[in-house]
């Protein structure tokens, strides 16, 4: 479910220093799951600051394009929790899954 789409391309073209980003896209996508949001911040309540997740998408002039995307489980690993670990673990599989199904990027290769 998406929560929220920020262009931040549009923010740094306002840069005058920024004229590299001509012609470039770059998106920060916010989304989840209430359901593993909820399941994650019962056992760790401060797991609401990581999830949603954040996904960044940069597009270039040549169209190219890299997505970034943040661990969830390694985000919440301080707090040494195992449930909310475990969780974090599933959809940190989930997103990264979906997000080669997408790029195309086999499964084999690493980020």
């Amino acid at each position: 479910m998406q929560f929220l789409l920020l262009n931040l391309d549009g923010a740094l073209t306002l840069d005058p220093q920024a004229s590299d980003w001509a012609g470039c896209r770059l998106v920060r996508l916010i989304a989840g799951n209430p359901v593993t949001m909820g399941e994650m911040t019962r056992h760790v309540p401060g797991a609401g600051s990581y999830a949603p997740v954040t996904i960044l998408i940069q597009q270039m002039p040549d169209g190219r394009t890299r997505v970034a995307y943040d661990t969830v489980a390694s985000a919440i690993a301080p707090h040494h929790d195992a449930a909310a670990s475990e969780v974090a673990q599933r959809l940190d599989t989930e997103v990264l899954d979906l997000l080669r199904q997408v790029t195309g990027v086999p499964a084999t290769a690493t980020a």
